[in-house]
């Protein structure tokens, strides 16, 4: 938004656009209405980048400073929602097609790295973006209409007709379930280049990936000079590109020696969004055999990002530990740290995928099975026992955990905390004051790391007093959220 579009807007519309990047601050970061100066110092810092001076400007527009917006959105009768389609209406209205869809898909960039900087500890603790901020992510594309690839269930945007190769065409791995949905509207083919795609199997779709959204080719985007195997090859063309400098092969070993099996080595190509696609390119499958010294490999892409590739199994007399590794890897699929891709276990001959490995059924099993087990062995490693302690005519919850596992402890403590607010936030008799008392009976802790769990707990503490404060303010409850922690010795 220029400063001639802006002088031609009202003082109301104009304070309207200049608040946005405020309001999609509160609303990812802040949902509880309290912001402190840690956090209005880290969204001071995010928007001075060059990629966001489009918000920066319209921020400037206005004569409010920023602690000025903020108190004035909060103090408004009307939640931090209805401000939000107020923005995306004044935006339809206001600005011409392209300058208001890019100014929204900035607003979702700037939403994104919000989330992902908020609080400070959420790299360590579990996904950088937590459920909350996911769902507010979630409302502000859908409320801008805008589509989010790696989450949105619906109709994917078409490309424009397209006649050469766009440097950030990719091929993309998607789901069957997902190609049902989208079939008609993109152009899809199986992982073997043929036109029969079999119901078990992802597909192969090609996004045009930019900042601001990821729009899909259908037939209708290719002109008369331009193939779907041109547009293939481009688009592999680009993945190898792309990941050259970002993916890379690690190898895995399974020792099933103490079960009376040898050992397995396989390999992981991680690295990149795009590592799973790297199963289509004959470049970088060829990478593999040469590792593996072999003609056949076995593969499995079970989440995005990660491709698995080890020893094509014998069909006749299959290997346990070969079979033991598929099971590990395809794991991923039933608990997944990114988007699931499928459970199925290909076979690639010289760089080229060729079909997939048959009576799998019993290994994919396994896996469900294991991720499950896994599951449930993060829950043996953090104990949680929840008592009431009373106070004239409140109580506060108080939490005696027991954590095994540190990096198990990091990841899920957070969420046994939330789920005992919300579990008590309706009761008019609580006080909002939740304390844990932490023991840890992890055999690699020591004193020495003390202080870093101190300061990663503080990071916890103070960003889900401001999470959980919303959960007390939805209920309509006037109690403040206050937790503390002590670390037993």
């Amino acid at each position: 938004m220029n400063d001639t579009t802006a002088s031609s807007l009202s003082d109301d519309t104009r304070n309207i656009l200049g608040r946005a990047p405020v309001l999609v601050f509160l609303l990812v970061a802040a949902a509880d209405g309290q912001v402190d100066k840690k956090e209005l110092k880290m969204f001071q810092k995010l928007i001075a980048m060059k990629q966001y001076e489009v918000l920066l400007a319209m921020l400037q527009q206005t004569e409010e400073s920023l602690s000025e917006a903020v108190r004035r959105l909060l103090a408004d009768d009307r939640n931090l929602i209805e401000h939000l389609i107020t923005l995306s209406h004044t935006l339809n209205e206001a600005l011409p097609p392209e300058p208001a869809l890019l100014i929204k898909g900035t607003l979702v960039a700037f939403a994104k790295e919000i989330a992902e900087a908020s609080g400070g500890f959420l790299g360590v603790f579990g996904s950088r973006i937590s459920n909350e901020e996911k769902a507010a992510l979630t409302v502000i594309v859908q409320t801008f209409g805008l589509l989010e690839a790696a989450a949105s269930n619906t109709k994917p945007k078409a490309a424009e007709t397209l006649s050469e190769i766009p440097d950030n065409l990719y091929p993309l791995l998607k789901s069957n379930q997902w190609a049902d949905k989208a079939r008609g509207s993109v152009l899809v083919r199986s992982v073997y280049g043929d036109d029969e795609i079999k119901p078990e199997e992802p597909v192969v779709a090609y996004a045009i990936d930019s900042p601001e959204t990821v729009e899909f080719v259908n037939a209708d985007s290719l002109d008369g000079s331009l193939s779907v195997q041109a547009l293939h090859e481009g688009a592999i063309a680009n993945l190898e590109a792309r990941l050259s400098g970002r993916g890379a092969w690690n190898e895995i070993t399974v020792d099933l020696s103490p079960k009376g099996h040898g050992v397995v080595k396989g390999l992981v190509y991680s690295g990149d969004f795009y590592c799973a696609e790297a199963m289509l390119s004959e470049t970088i499958l060829k990478q593999a055999h040469q590792m593996l010294d072999s003609a056949f490999l076995m593969l499995a892409a079970p989440e995005r990002g990660k491709l698995f590739v080890t020893h094509l199994v014998d069909q006749d007399q299959p290997e346990a530990e070969k079979l033991v590794f598929m099971a590990v890897s395809v794991k991923h699929y039933f608990n997944p740290h990114e988007a699931p891709i499928a459970p199925t276990v290909w076979i690639a001959r010289n760089g080229k995928m060729v079909g997939h490995v048959a009576g799998m059924d019993a290994v994919i099993e396994a896996a469900k099975q294991a991720a499950q087990a896994d599951l449930e062995g993060e829950e043996k490693m953090l104990r949680c026992e929840p008592s009431r302690i009373p106070d004239k005519d409140s109580y506060s919850v108080h939490l005696n955990v027991v954590a095994k596992d540190i990096e198990i402890m990091c990841k899920n403590l957070q969420h046994a905390i939330r789920d005992c607010a919300t579990q008590n936030s309706e009761d008019e008799q609580f006080s909002g004051q939740i304390h844990v008392s932490l023991s840890i009976e992890d055999p690699n802790y020591n004193a020495d790391g003390q202080q870093a769990l101190t300061e990663l707990m503080n990071d916890m503490f103070a960003y889900l007093t401001s999470q959980l404060q919303s959960i007390m303010d939805r209920v309509g409850r006037e109690r403040q959220i206050a937790l503390t922690y002590t670390i037993l010795d």
